[in-house]
Protein backbone atom coordinates (compact mmCIF):
# COMPACT_ATOMS: atom_id res chain seq x y z
CA UNK A 1 0.00 0.00 0.00
CA UNK A 2 1.48 3.30 -0.94
CA UNK A 3 2.77 5.86 1.96
CA UNK A 4 4.00 8.40 -0.26
CA UNK A 5 2.61 10.60 -3.42
CA UNK A 6 6.08 9.41 -4.98
CA UNK A 7 9.64 8.16 -4.83
CA UNK A 8 11.87 10.09 -2.43
CA UNK A 9 14.34 11.39 -5.23
CA UNK A 10 17.33 10.32 -5.00
CA UNK A 11 16.77 6.48 -4.74
CA UNK A 12 16.93 4.95 -8.00
CA UNK A 13 13.74 3.34 -7.10
CA UNK A 14 10.36 3.97 -9.06
CA UNK A 15 6.93 3.81 -7.67
CA UNK A 16 5.36 5.32 -3.98
CA UNK A 17 5.44 1.98 -2.38
CA UNK A 18 6.96 3.60 1.02
CA UNK A 19 7.81 6.85 2.99
CA UNK A 20 11.55 7.01 3.49
CA UNK A 21 12.09 9.82 6.42
CA UNK A 22 15.24 11.81 6.55
CA UNK A 23 16.71 10.97 2.97
CA UNK A 24 19.93 13.23 2.82
CA UNK A 25 21.15 11.77 6.41
CA UNK A 26 20.96 15.51 7.66
CA UNK A 27 18.04 14.92 10.23
CA UNK A 28 19.24 13.72 14.08
CA UNK A 29 16.24 11.64 16.18
CA UNK A 30 14.05 8.46 15.96
CA UNK A 31 12.16 8.52 12.75
CA UNK A 32 9.08 5.92 13.02
CA UNK A 33 8.35 4.23 9.94
CA UNK A 34 4.91 2.95 9.18
CA UNK A 35 4.27 -0.75 9.65
CA UNK A 36 3.90 -1.35 5.64
CA UNK A 37 6.67 0.77 4.97
CA UNK A 38 9.03 -0.78 7.14
CA UNK A 39 8.25 -4.39 5.99
CA UNK A 40 8.94 -3.16 2.37
CA UNK A 41 12.04 -1.65 3.14
CA UNK A 42 13.56 -4.34 5.11
CA UNK A 43 13.39 -6.60 1.58
CA UNK A 44 14.31 -3.65 -0.83
CA UNK A 45 16.96 -1.52 0.66
CA UNK A 46 20.09 -2.92 -0.95
CA UNK A 47 18.25 -1.75 -4.44
CA UNK A 48 18.36 2.12 -3.10
CA UNK A 49 21.20 3.18 -5.33
CA UNK A 50 22.42 6.36 -3.63
CA UNK A 51 24.66 5.70 -0.93
CA UNK A 52 23.81 8.50 1.53
CA UNK A 53 19.70 7.42 0.85
CA UNK A 54 20.50 3.64 1.53
CA UNK A 55 22.30 4.03 4.91
CA UNK A 56 19.92 6.68 6.16
CA UNK A 57 17.68 4.14 5.27
CA UNK A 58 19.78 1.48 7.68
CA UNK A 59 19.70 3.85 10.40
CA UNK A 60 16.23 4.46 10.36
CA UNK A 61 15.38 0.66 10.00
CA UNK A 62 18.13 0.18 12.98
CA UNK A 63 16.45 3.08 14.95
CA UNK A 64 12.77 1.43 14.59
CA UNK A 65 14.55 -1.66 15.48
CA UNK A 66 15.92 -0.71 18.59
CA UNK A 67 12.73 0.80 19.78
CA UNK A 68 11.28 -2.86 19.26
CA UNK A 69 9.21 -1.97 16.10
CA UNK A 70 10.85 -4.57 13.93
CA UNK A 71 11.69 -8.07 15.41
CA UNK A 72 15.57 -9.11 15.59
CA UNK A 73 14.36 -12.37 13.40
CA UNK A 74 13.67 -9.85 10.19
CA UNK A 75 16.43 -7.27 10.51
CA UNK A 76 18.75 -9.53 11.11
CA UNK A 77 17.82 -11.90 7.97
CA UNK A 78 17.60 -8.07 6.10
CA UNK A 79 21.10 -6.86 7.32
CA UNK A 80 22.24 -10.37 6.12
CA UNK A 81 20.48 -10.16 2.71
CA UNK A 82 22.05 -7.04 2.20
CA UNK A 83 25.52 -7.81 3.22
CA UNK A 84 25.77 -10.41 0.07
CA UNK A 85 25.52 -7.72 -2.17
CA UNK A 86 27.20 -4.24 -0.31
CA UNK A 87 30.32 -3.23 -1.46
CA UNK A 88 31.04 -0.08 -0.14
CA UNK A 89 33.12 -1.18 3.22
CA UNK A 90 32.00 1.63 5.98
CA UNK A 91 27.97 0.69 5.19
CA UNK A 92 29.05 -3.74 5.41
CA UNK A 93 31.23 -2.52 8.96
CA UNK A 94 28.18 -0.63 10.06
CA UNK A 95 25.70 -3.45 8.86
CA UNK A 96 28.21 -6.16 10.68
CA UNK A 97 27.61 -4.13 13.82
CA UNK A 98 24.22 -3.94 13.43
CA UNK A 99 24.06 -7.58 12.88
CA UNK A 100 26.04 -8.40 16.27
CA UNK A 101 23.37 -6.08 18.70
CA UNK A 102 20.57 -7.81 16.65
CA UNK A 103 22.26 -11.11 17.26
CA UNK A 104 22.19 -10.80 21.18
CA UNK A 105 18.21 -10.85 20.49
CA UNK A 106 18.18 -14.17 19.24
CA UNK A 107 18.22 -17.17 20.18
CA UNK A 108 17.76 -21.11 19.50
CA UNK A 109 17.37 -22.14 16.10
CA UNK A 110 17.07 -18.48 14.88
CA UNK A 111 20.33 -17.92 16.20
CA UNK A 112 22.27 -20.70 14.58
CA UNK A 113 20.67 -19.90 11.52
CA UNK A 114 22.35 -16.61 11.38
CA UNK A 115 25.76 -17.57 12.44
CA UNK A 116 25.46 -20.35 9.81
CA UNK A 117 24.85 -17.85 7.31
CA UNK A 118 27.14 -15.19 8.58
CA UNK A 119 30.01 -17.93 8.50
CA UNK A 120 29.41 -19.12 4.82
CA UNK A 121 29.02 -15.21 3.53
CA UNK A 122 32.74 -14.57 5.67
CA UNK A 123 34.72 -17.15 3.68
CA UNK A 124 32.53 -16.18 0.47
CA UNK A 125 31.57 -12.67 0.21
CA UNK A 126 33.05 -11.20 -3.62
CA UNK A 127 34.94 -8.08 -1.91
CA UNK A 128 38.07 -9.45 -0.17
CA UNK A 129 38.28 -6.29 2.55
CA UNK A 130 34.82 -6.92 3.58
CA UNK A 131 35.18 -10.40 3.47
CA UNK A 132 38.25 -10.04 5.65
CA UNK A 133 36.76 -7.86 8.89
CA UNK A 134 33.65 -10.64 8.62
CA UNK A 135 36.19 -13.32 9.29
CA UNK A 136 38.07 -10.95 11.96
CA UNK A 137 34.37 -10.19 13.85
CA UNK A 138 33.60 -13.83 13.63
CA UNK A 139 34.63 -15.20 17.08
CA UNK A 140 32.96 -12.84 19.46
CA UNK A 141 29.73 -13.25 17.66
CA UNK A 142 29.62 -17.08 17.28
CA UNK A 143 28.09 -19.31 20.15
CA UNK A 144 27.15 -22.67 18.06
CA UNK A 145 29.08 -25.22 19.26
CA UNK A 146 30.23 -26.87 15.42
CA UNK A 147 31.09 -23.36 14.35
CA UNK A 148 32.95 -23.07 17.75
CA UNK A 149 35.11 -26.12 17.33
CA UNK A 150 35.23 -24.56 13.17
CA UNK A 151 37.63 -21.75 14.93
CA UNK A 152 39.34 -23.99 16.73
CA UNK A 153 40.49 -26.03 13.89
CA UNK A 154 41.43 -22.67 11.70
CA UNK A 155 43.96 -21.32 15.06
CA UNK A 156 45.33 -24.67 15.58
CA UNK A 157 45.86 -25.20 12.25
CA UNK A 158 46.68 -21.45 11.40
CA UNK A 159 44.60 -22.19 7.66
CA UNK A 160 43.24 -18.74 7.34
CA UNK A 161 45.27 -16.58 5.18
CA UNK A 162 43.68 -13.15 6.16
CA UNK A 163 44.10 -13.90 9.64
CA UNK A 164 47.38 -11.85 11.12
CA UNK A 165 49.34 -12.91 14.21
CA UNK A 166 47.39 -10.26 16.04
CA UNK A 167 44.13 -11.89 14.90
CA UNK A 168 45.29 -15.48 15.61
CA UNK A 169 45.99 -14.06 19.01
CA UNK A 170 42.92 -12.70 19.82
CA UNK A 171 40.96 -16.09 18.59
CA UNK A 172 43.27 -17.81 21.31
CA UNK A 173 41.90 -15.50 23.76
CA UNK A 174 37.86 -16.29 22.85
CA UNK A 175 38.59 -19.97 22.27
CA UNK A 176 40.28 -19.74 25.63
CA UNK A 177 37.23 -18.40 27.67
CA UNK A 178 34.91 -20.89 25.12
CA UNK A 179 36.93 -23.87 25.64
CA UNK A 180 37.92 -23.18 29.31
CA UNK A 181 39.58 -27.01 30.30
CA UNK A 182 42.11 -26.33 26.67
CA UNK A 183 42.55 -22.75 28.32
CA UNK A 184 46.18 -23.87 29.35
CA UNK A 185 47.23 -25.26 26.06
CA UNK A 186 45.63 -22.61 23.80
CA UNK A 187 47.72 -19.68 25.51
CA UNK A 188 50.91 -21.80 25.78
CA UNK A 189 50.96 -22.69 22.04
CA UNK A 190 49.93 -18.88 21.04
CA UNK A 191 52.48 -17.76 22.85
CA UNK A 192 54.98 -19.98 21.70
CA UNK A 193 54.45 -18.47 17.90
CA UNK A 194 55.07 -14.72 19.09
CA UNK A 195 58.47 -13.51 19.07
CA UNK A 196 58.05 -10.05 19.19
CA UNK A 197 58.74 -8.75 22.40
CA UNK A 198 56.19 -6.13 22.67
CA UNK A 199 53.28 -8.56 21.68
CA UNK A 200 54.52 -11.03 23.89
CA UNK A 201 54.48 -8.66 26.93
CA UNK A 202 50.81 -7.56 25.77
CA UNK A 203 50.18 -11.48 25.09
CA UNK A 204 50.84 -11.52 28.62
CA UNK A 205 49.56 -9.12 30.28
CA UNK A 206 45.89 -9.71 28.24
CA UNK A 207 45.90 -13.09 29.07
CA UNK A 208 45.34 -13.26 32.38
CA UNK A 209 41.73 -12.16 32.24
CA UNK A 210 41.19 -15.28 30.45
CA UNK A 211 42.31 -17.71 32.79
CA UNK A 212 39.61 -20.43 33.91
CA UNK A 213 40.49 -19.74 37.68
CA UNK A 214 37.85 -17.59 38.66
CA UNK A 215 39.53 -16.49 42.21
CA UNK A 216 42.60 -15.34 40.14
CA UNK A 217 40.29 -13.40 37.57
CA UNK A 218 39.14 -11.72 40.74
CA UNK A 219 42.44 -11.00 41.86
CA UNK A 220 43.38 -9.62 38.51
CA UNK A 221 40.45 -6.91 38.94
CA UNK A 222 41.56 -5.81 42.21
CA UNK A 223 44.78 -4.73 40.36
CA UNK A 224 43.03 -2.96 38.39
CA UNK A 225 42.07 -0.56 41.17
CA UNK A 226 45.63 0.98 41.21
CA UNK A 227 46.39 3.57 38.53
CA UNK A 228 49.52 2.27 38.16
CA UNK A 229 48.37 -1.38 36.96
CA UNK A 230 46.34 0.55 34.54
CA UNK A 231 49.20 2.53 32.21
CA UNK A 232 48.92 1.14 29.14
CA UNK A 233 44.93 1.99 28.66
CA UNK A 234 44.23 -0.37 25.19
CA UNK A 235 45.57 -3.43 27.35
CA UNK A 236 43.72 -2.37 30.60
CA UNK A 237 40.50 -2.17 28.31
CA UNK A 238 40.75 -5.79 26.84
CA UNK A 239 41.59 -6.81 30.05
CA UNK A 240 37.86 -5.36 31.51
CA UNK A 241 36.45 -6.62 28.33
CA UNK A 242 37.44 -10.11 28.65
CA UNK A 243 36.38 -10.03 32.20
CA UNK A 244 33.09 -9.03 31.76
CA UNK A 245 32.80 -11.61 28.77
CA UNK A 246 29.20 -12.86 27.76
CA UNK A 247 30.30 -16.53 28.99
CA UNK A 248 31.33 -14.98 32.33
CA UNK A 249 28.60 -12.77 32.93
CA UNK A 250 27.31 -14.45 36.61
CA UNK A 251 30.20 -14.42 37.82
CA UNK A 252 31.44 -10.87 36.92
CA UNK A 253 28.83 -9.03 37.57
CA UNK A 254 30.24 -8.24 41.16
CA UNK A 255 32.68 -5.97 39.51
CA UNK A 256 30.15 -3.36 38.29
CA UNK A 257 29.72 -1.47 41.51
CA UNK A 258 33.62 -1.18 42.10
CA UNK A 259 34.46 -0.41 38.75
CA UNK A 260 31.74 2.36 38.33
CA UNK A 261 33.60 3.25 41.73
CA UNK A 262 36.53 4.34 40.40
CA UNK A 263 35.21 5.69 37.10
CA UNK A 264 36.09 9.24 38.28
CA UNK A 265 39.42 8.21 39.04
CA UNK A 266 39.80 6.81 35.91
CA UNK A 267 38.87 9.90 34.47
CA UNK A 268 41.76 11.96 36.18
CA UNK A 269 44.33 9.57 35.89
CA UNK A 270 44.14 8.34 31.99
CA UNK A 271 43.62 9.57 28.64
CA UNK A 272 40.56 11.46 27.53
CA UNK A 273 38.82 8.75 25.87
CA UNK A 274 39.91 5.90 28.71
CA UNK A 275 36.02 6.61 30.77
CA UNK A 276 34.25 5.95 27.97
CA UNK A 277 36.26 2.72 26.71
CA UNK A 278 36.50 1.82 30.75
CA UNK A 279 32.74 1.89 30.97
CA UNK A 280 32.38 -0.29 27.69
CA UNK A 281 34.36 -2.94 28.51
CA UNK A 282 32.55 -2.98 31.89
CA UNK A 283 28.88 -2.71 30.97
CA UNK A 284 29.10 -3.62 27.05
CA UNK A 285 28.63 -7.08 27.60
CA UNK A 286 26.52 -7.44 30.61
CA UNK A 287 22.33 -8.27 30.07
CA UNK A 288 21.17 -9.65 32.93
CA UNK A 289 18.66 -8.24 35.84
CA UNK A 290 21.16 -8.31 38.48
CA UNK A 291 23.65 -6.08 36.27
CA UNK A 292 20.72 -3.74 35.52
CA UNK A 293 19.98 -3.29 39.11
CA UNK A 294 23.88 -2.75 40.16
CA UNK A 295 23.73 0.10 37.35
CA UNK A 296 20.54 1.78 38.96
CA UNK A 297 21.35 1.57 42.48
CA UNK A 298 24.73 3.23 41.36
CA UNK A 299 22.82 5.96 39.74
CA UNK A 300 20.51 6.60 42.54
CA UNK A 301 22.85 6.94 45.07
CA UNK A 302 25.21 8.90 43.08
CA UNK A 303 22.40 11.85 42.26
CA UNK A 304 25.00 14.90 41.61
CA UNK A 305 27.40 12.72 39.67
CA UNK A 306 29.19 14.26 37.03
CA UNK A 307 26.83 14.69 33.73
CA UNK A 308 29.34 13.86 31.34
CA UNK A 309 30.48 10.53 33.10
CA UNK A 310 26.90 9.88 34.03
CA UNK A 311 26.25 10.00 30.21
CA UNK A 312 29.39 7.77 29.47
CA UNK A 313 27.55 4.91 31.92
CA UNK A 314 24.10 4.96 30.11
CA UNK A 315 25.49 4.96 26.58
CA UNK A 316 27.91 1.96 27.82
CA UNK A 317 24.68 0.59 29.62
CA UNK A 318 22.04 1.12 26.66
CA UNK A 319 22.04 -2.12 25.33
CA UNK A 320 21.67 -3.82 29.14
CA UNK A 321 18.57 -1.20 29.81
CA UNK A 322 16.96 -2.54 26.35
CA UNK A 323 17.50 -6.14 27.78
CA UNK A 324 15.53 -5.00 30.67
CA UNK A 325 12.95 -2.51 29.98
CA UNK A 326 11.72 -2.51 26.29
CA UNK A 327 11.14 -6.34 25.70
CA UNK A 328 9.50 -7.18 28.90
CA UNK A 329 6.37 -9.41 27.88
CA UNK A 330 3.98 -11.02 30.61
CA UNK A 331 2.47 -13.93 28.93
CA UNK A 332 2.23 -17.90 29.54
CA UNK A 333 3.51 -20.90 27.97
CA UNK A 334 -0.14 -21.42 27.03
CA UNK A 335 -0.26 -18.30 25.70
CA UNK A 336 2.32 -19.35 22.91
CA UNK A 337 0.46 -22.77 22.47
CA UNK A 338 -2.63 -21.27 21.44
CA UNK A 339 -0.75 -19.14 19.37
CA UNK A 340 0.59 -21.50 17.25
CA UNK A 341 -2.01 -23.63 17.27
CA UNK A 342 -4.39 -20.69 15.67
CA UNK A 343 -1.87 -20.20 13.29
CA UNK A 344 -1.18 -23.39 12.38
CA UNK A 345 -5.08 -23.53 11.18
CA UNK A 346 -4.63 -20.37 9.56
CA UNK A 347 -1.56 -20.78 7.96
CA UNK A 348 -2.90 -22.32 4.12
CA UNK A 349 -4.68 -18.99 3.96
CA UNK A 350 -1.85 -17.09 3.78
CA UNK A 351 -2.52 -15.91 0.49
CA UNK A 352 -5.83 -15.29 0.87
CA UNK A 353 -7.75 -12.15 1.23
CA UNK A 354 -6.98 -10.42 5.09
CA UNK A 355 -10.75 -10.44 5.84
CA UNK A 356 -10.88 -14.50 4.92
CA UNK A 357 -8.03 -14.94 7.16
CA UNK A 358 -9.94 -12.40 10.05
CA UNK A 359 -12.88 -14.50 9.86
CA UNK A 360 -11.15 -17.59 10.61
CA UNK A 361 -8.78 -16.03 13.03
CA UNK A 362 -12.05 -15.06 14.91
CA UNK A 363 -13.49 -18.43 14.53
CA UNK A 364 -10.40 -20.41 16.09
CA UNK A 365 -11.04 -18.12 18.92
CA UNK A 366 -14.33 -18.96 19.74
CA UNK A 367 -14.89 -20.23 23.09
CA UNK A 368 -11.94 -18.00 24.84
CA UNK A 369 -13.34 -16.56 28.59
CA UNK A 370 -14.03 -13.07 28.33
CA UNK A 371 -12.43 -11.48 31.24
CA UNK A 372 -11.25 -7.56 31.11
CA UNK A 373 -8.88 -5.25 32.28
CA UNK A 374 -5.99 -8.23 31.65
CA UNK A 375 -4.14 -5.31 30.32
CA UNK A 376 -4.16 -3.34 34.04
CA UNK A 377 -0.55 -3.07 35.33
CA UNK A 378 1.96 -1.41 37.02
CA UNK A 379 4.46 -0.73 35.64
CA UNK A 380 3.24 -0.62 32.00
CA UNK A 381 4.47 -3.18 29.71
CA UNK A 382 2.96 -5.51 27.06
CA UNK A 383 0.82 -7.90 27.91
CA UNK A 384 0.11 -11.02 26.01
CA UNK A 385 -2.92 -13.22 27.01
CA UNK A 386 -4.83 -15.52 24.54
CA UNK A 387 -6.39 -17.40 27.45
CA UNK A 388 -8.94 -14.98 28.02
CA UNK A 389 -10.05 -11.53 26.38
CA UNK A 390 -12.40 -8.90 25.80
CA UNK A 391 -13.54 -7.14 22.50
CA UNK A 392 -10.89 -5.25 21.01
CA UNK A 393 -8.30 -7.69 22.33
CA UNK A 394 -10.10 -10.24 20.11
CA UNK A 395 -10.17 -8.06 17.39
CA UNK A 396 -6.19 -7.15 17.98
CA UNK A 397 -5.28 -10.56 17.80
CA UNK A 398 -7.07 -11.37 14.89
CA UNK A 399 -5.39 -7.94 13.52
CA UNK A 400 -1.92 -9.16 14.77
CA UNK A 401 -2.03 -13.10 12.87
CA UNK A 402 -3.63 -12.09 10.12
CA UNK A 403 -0.88 -9.20 9.40
CA UNK A 404 1.81 -12.05 10.64
CA UNK A 405 0.47 -14.29 7.59
CA UNK A 406 -0.01 -11.28 4.64
CA UNK A 407 3.28 -10.14 3.52
CA UNK A 408 5.22 -11.69 5.32
CA UNK A 409 8.77 -12.27 3.74
CA UNK A 410 10.40 -15.13 5.63
CA UNK A 411 6.98 -16.72 5.75
CA UNK A 412 8.53 -19.80 3.26
CA UNK A 413 11.74 -20.51 4.57
CA UNK A 414 11.00 -20.41 8.52
CA UNK A 415 12.38 -22.81 10.82
CA UNK A 416 10.57 -25.67 12.15
CA UNK A 417 6.46 -26.06 11.52
CA UNK A 418 7.04 -22.65 9.41
CA UNK A 419 4.71 -20.33 11.24
CA UNK A 420 6.18 -16.68 12.29
CA UNK A 421 7.38 -17.21 16.08
CA UNK A 422 5.34 -15.98 18.95
CA UNK A 423 8.18 -13.00 19.40
CA UNK A 424 6.77 -11.68 16.67
CA UNK A 425 3.25 -12.10 16.73
CA UNK A 426 4.45 -9.87 20.62
CA UNK A 427 5.83 -7.27 18.49
CA UNK A 428 3.21 -6.82 16.48
CA UNK A 429 0.16 -6.38 19.41
CA UNK A 430 2.97 -4.33 20.52
CA UNK A 431 2.93 -1.75 17.45
CA UNK A 432 -0.49 -2.11 17.49
CA UNK A 433 -1.73 -1.64 20.76
CA UNK A 434 0.45 1.53 21.60
CA UNK A 435 1.34 4.85 20.09
CA UNK A 436 3.90 4.32 17.80
CA UNK A 437 4.76 0.84 18.71
CA UNK A 438 6.54 2.11 22.02
CA UNK A 439 5.62 1.35 25.43
CA UNK A 440 6.25 4.66 27.89
CA UNK A 441 3.46 4.40 30.15
CA UNK A 442 -0.04 4.12 30.68
CA UNK A 443 -0.73 7.19 28.57
CA UNK A 444 0.95 5.35 25.56
CA UNK A 445 -1.68 2.60 24.98
CA UNK A 446 -4.26 3.90 22.92
CA UNK A 447 -6.92 3.87 25.26
CA UNK A 448 -9.81 4.96 22.62
CA UNK A 449 -10.94 2.73 20.26
CA UNK A 450 -10.61 5.70 17.33
CA UNK A 451 -7.07 6.31 17.55
CA UNK A 452 -6.59 2.66 17.33
CA UNK A 453 -7.88 2.50 13.72
CA UNK A 454 -6.37 6.06 13.12
CA UNK A 455 -2.84 4.61 13.66
CA UNK A 456 -3.35 0.93 11.79
CA UNK A 457 -4.98 3.41 9.11
CA UNK A 458 -2.03 5.76 9.36
CA UNK A 459 0.45 2.43 9.05
CA UNK A 460 -1.27 0.88 5.92
CA UNK A 461 -3.20 -1.86 7.73
CA UNK A 462 -6.71 -0.57 7.18
CA UNK A 463 -9.03 2.17 5.99
CA UNK A 464 -12.42 2.86 7.53
CA UNK A 465 -15.09 2.69 5.38
CA UNK A 466 -18.04 3.76 7.53
CA UNK A 467 -18.85 7.21 4.96
CA UNK A 468 -18.51 4.87 1.36
CA UNK A 469 -20.89 2.40 3.30
CA UNK A 470 -23.83 5.53 3.58
CA UNK A 471 -22.47 6.65 6.62
CA UNK A 472 -23.19 9.81 8.24
CA UNK A 473 -20.84 12.78 9.81
CA UNK A 474 -20.70 11.80 13.84
CA UNK A 475 -19.71 14.57 16.18
CA UNK A 476 -17.24 12.75 18.25
CA UNK A 477 -16.01 14.59 21.33
CA UNK A 478 -12.94 12.59 23.20
CA UNK A 479 -13.32 13.59 27.16
CA UNK A 480 -14.40 10.38 29.17
CA UNK A 481 -11.13 9.73 30.61
CA UNK A 482 -9.75 12.46 31.77
CA UNK A 483 -12.88 13.72 33.16
CA UNK A 484 -13.66 10.08 35.14
CA UNK A 485 -10.30 9.54 36.73
CA UNK A 486 -11.41 7.83 39.05
CA UNK A 487 -12.90 4.86 36.80
CA UNK A 488 -8.69 4.17 36.43
CA UNK A 489 -6.38 3.28 38.54
CA UNK A 490 -3.24 4.78 36.84
CA UNK A 491 -4.93 8.41 36.82
CA UNK A 492 -6.43 8.37 40.45
CA UNK A 493 -4.80 11.26 42.67
CA UNK A 494 -2.16 13.09 42.66
CA UNK A 495 -0.07 10.29 41.70
CA UNK A 496 -2.07 9.84 38.49
CA UNK A 497 -1.96 13.85 37.78
CA UNK A 498 1.02 13.50 34.47
CA UNK A 499 -0.45 10.71 32.80
CA UNK A 500 -4.62 12.10 32.91
CA UNK A 501 -2.70 15.24 31.59
CA UNK A 502 -1.21 13.24 28.64
CA UNK A 503 -4.61 11.29 28.31
CA UNK A 504 -6.57 14.96 28.15
CA UNK A 505 -3.73 15.95 25.53
CA UNK A 506 -4.21 12.91 23.61
CA UNK A 507 -8.33 13.76 23.81
CA UNK A 508 -8.17 16.90 22.27
CA UNK A 509 -5.43 15.79 19.21
CA UNK A 510 -8.65 13.20 18.82
CA UNK A 511 -11.07 15.94 18.74
CA UNK A 512 -9.65 16.98 15.32
CA UNK A 513 -7.80 14.43 13.98
CA UNK A 514 -10.39 12.93 11.61
CA UNK A 515 -13.70 13.41 10.17
CA UNK A 516 -15.62 10.62 11.79
CA UNK A 517 -18.51 9.08 10.28
CA UNK A 518 -20.97 6.56 11.39
CA UNK A 519 -23.91 4.27 9.90
CA UNK A 520 -26.81 4.96 12.36
CA UNK A 521 -28.83 1.29 13.33
CA UNK A 522 -31.85 2.42 10.56
CA UNK A 523 -29.43 2.59 8.29
CA UNK A 524 -27.65 -0.96 9.02
CA UNK A 525 -29.99 -2.81 6.74
CA UNK A 526 -29.16 -0.75 3.60
CA UNK A 527 -25.56 -0.85 4.03
CA UNK A 528 -24.85 -4.96 5.29
CA UNK A 529 -25.24 -6.00 1.90
CA UNK A 530 -21.19 -4.32 1.50
CA UNK A 531 -20.56 -4.97 5.05
CA UNK A 532 -17.57 -7.84 4.37
CA UNK A 533 -16.37 -11.13 6.21
CA UNK A 534 -13.32 -10.23 8.28
CA UNK A 535 -14.68 -6.59 8.49
CA UNK A 536 -13.82 -4.57 11.95
CA UNK A 537 -17.58 -3.53 13.37
CA UNK A 538 -17.25 -0.96 16.44
CA UNK A 539 -20.46 0.05 18.28
CA UNK A 540 -20.82 3.45 18.89
CA UNK A 541 -21.35 4.90 22.38
CA UNK A 542 -24.16 6.90 23.82
CA UNK A 543 -22.09 7.80 26.79
CA UNK A 544 -20.49 11.55 26.36
CA UNK A 545 -16.71 11.91 25.68
CA UNK A 546 -16.48 8.09 24.93
CA UNK A 547 -16.41 7.24 21.10
CA UNK A 548 -16.84 3.21 20.86
CA UNK A 549 -18.72 0.99 23.57
CA UNK A 550 -18.26 -2.80 21.76
CA UNK A 551 -15.90 -4.31 18.46
CA UNK A 552 -16.39 -7.12 16.67
CA UNK A 553 -15.59 -9.02 13.36
CA UNK A 554 -18.61 -9.35 10.62
CA UNK A 555 -19.20 -13.17 9.88
CA UNK A 556 -22.33 -13.99 7.80
CA UNK A 557 -24.03 -16.72 8.98
CA UNK A 558 -25.14 -19.94 6.47
CA UNK A 559 -27.80 -18.19 5.44
CA UNK A 560 -26.41 -14.57 4.08
CA UNK A 561 -27.74 -12.74 6.91
CA UNK A 562 -25.30 -10.59 9.02
CA UNK A 563 -24.12 -11.65 12.33
CA UNK A 564 -20.25 -10.76 13.99
CA UNK A 565 -18.19 -12.70 16.26
CA UNK A 566 -17.12 -11.38 19.14
CA UNK A 567 -16.05 -11.53 22.51
CA UNK A 568 -19.45 -11.58 24.66
CA UNK A 569 -19.71 -10.31 28.18
CA UNK A 570 -23.33 -11.74 28.76
CA UNK A 571 -21.84 -15.40 27.39
CA UNK A 572 -18.67 -15.32 29.27
CA UNK A 573 -17.04 -16.41 26.41
CA UNK A 574 -16.21 -15.38 22.46
CA UNK A 575 -19.05 -16.58 20.20
CA UNK A 576 -20.15 -15.81 16.88
CA UNK A 577 -23.57 -13.47 18.08
CA UNK A 578 -26.94 -15.51 17.60
CA UNK A 579 -28.88 -12.36 16.70
CA UNK A 580 -28.14 -10.58 13.29
CA UNK A 581 -25.87 -7.29 13.61
CA UNK A 582 -28.80 -4.92 12.71
CA UNK A 583 -31.07 -6.92 15.96
CA UNK A 584 -27.80 -6.56 18.55
CA UNK A 585 -27.33 -2.79 17.24
CA UNK A 586 -30.73 -1.12 17.82
CA UNK A 587 -29.92 2.28 18.57
CA UNK A 588 -27.26 4.52 18.04
CA UNK A 589 -25.26 3.49 14.80
CA UNK A 590 -21.87 1.57 13.71
CA UNK A 591 -18.10 2.68 12.38
CA UNK A 592 -16.55 -0.08 9.73
CA UNK A 593 -12.67 -0.60 9.23
CA UNK A 594 -11.34 -3.07 6.77
CA UNK A 595 -8.16 -4.38 6.81
CA UNK A 596 -6.17 -3.70 3.27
Amino acid sequence: MPHATGTPSGTGLTGARYILPNTDGRGYGRFILPRESARWLLGHWPEIQDGTARFATLMNLQENYLAGLISARDWSRSILAGLEKETDQLTASSLSGFLGRAMDDLNGTDREAVEQRLWTLAHTHPEQPIRTFLLRSLPSGLTTAALCDSLYAIWETQSEPLYSENNYTSLAWELAIRFPDRAGHILATQRARLTDPDRLRRFDYISRAVNPDEAARDTLFQSLMQAENRRIEPWTSSVLSYLNHPLRESSSVRYIRPGLDILEEVQRTGDIFFPRNWAGALLGSHRSPEAWQEVQKFLQDNPDYPVLLRNKILQAAYSLFRANTTVAVSTTPEDSLIYARTMQKLLPLASRPSGEIMTAAAEALCGTPYKGGTLESTPEHLTVNLRETDCILLVEACTAMTLLLKDNPGLKDNPGDGIPPFEDFCTTLRSLRYRNGIISGYPSRLHYTSEWLLQARDNGILREVSEELGGIPLEQEFSFMSSHRDNYPQLRGNAGTAAAEQIRRTEERLDTAAAYHYIPAEKIREAEANIQDGDIICIISSTPGLDITHTGIARRAGDGSLHFIHASMREGRTVMEARTLREYVKKGGIRVARLY
